[in-house]
């Protein structure tokens, strides 16, 4: 499903708008003194949501995106959920197997996911990168490894 730019701001327009209102709606349980300037910032970002929303609604001009634009956007979309996934994984595979291994691992699937493909340079530079992060955190920092 392709969502053009209007349709998002009309999105972030009104999830802007209903944050506020609730942040705003917990703000009024504290006392005044305290929470004068988060108040001021919601009413700030509120106002902010309205002036998008009505800015969207007036322009009439819709966008017109190409193919190449709504393939580039899901390729972009397709990458980001890749590297959500691999985050994800990468938690797990830290509570399971060692943290030099999947910190490896993760770095060399995090360099093909965003486009570097050589995979013998994807291992090389991971464990150049870990050897450097061991040496700066653990050795000379002296923190203990998870």
């Amino acid at each position: 499903m392709y969502i053009n730019n209007k349709q998002k701001d009309k999105l972030f327009a009104l999830m802007t708008m209903c944050i506020s209102i609730v942040v705003g709606l917990v703000l009024l349980s504290y006392p005044l003194e305290s929470s004068y300037f988060p108040r001021f910032l919601t009413l700030f970002l509120f106002c902010m949501g309205v002036i998008l929303f009505i800015r969207t609604l007036k322009n009439k001009e819709e966008d017109k995106a190409n193919d190449k634009a709504k393939a580039e956007q899901i390729k972009t979309f397709k990458s980001g959920a890749l590297i959500f996934i691999s985050l994800v994984l990468y938690v797990i595979a830290l509570q399971n197997i060692d943290y030099s291994i999947a910190t490896v691992i993760f770095l060399s699937v995090m360099m093909y996911i965003l486009g570097f493909r050589n995979l013998i340079y994807n291992i090389l530079i991971s464990v150049g990168f870990y050897g450097a992060l061991y040496l700066i955190f653990f050795h000379f920092l002296g923190i203990s490894a998870p």
